[in-house]
């Protein structure tokens, strides 16, 4: 582990997380929305999915459609 790292950040950097409009509203989450966006011009993590779905989407929707797995 790597002394200061934080978490958050590099899930959001390597596409295996996203940042969440309504709770993400402090200093840092600026910055993450620019790792998002790059994550997902890098097609990387679930960003190289077709059609992701973000998680409180997903939880509330037929989760039968769900596009996960699929490239």
């Amino acid at each position: 582990h790597k002394e200061h790292t934080n978490i958050n950040e590099e899930m959001v950097k390597t596409g295996h997380a996203w940042v969440h409009i309504y709770y993400c509203s402090v200093h840092p989450c600026d910055q993450w929305y620019i790792y998002q966006k790059q994550a997902r011009q890098r097609g990387i993590g679930f960003w190289q999915y077709k059609d992701p779905i973000p998680p409180w989407i997903w939880k509330t929707s037929d989760k039968k459609k769900s596009s996960f797995g699929k490239k």
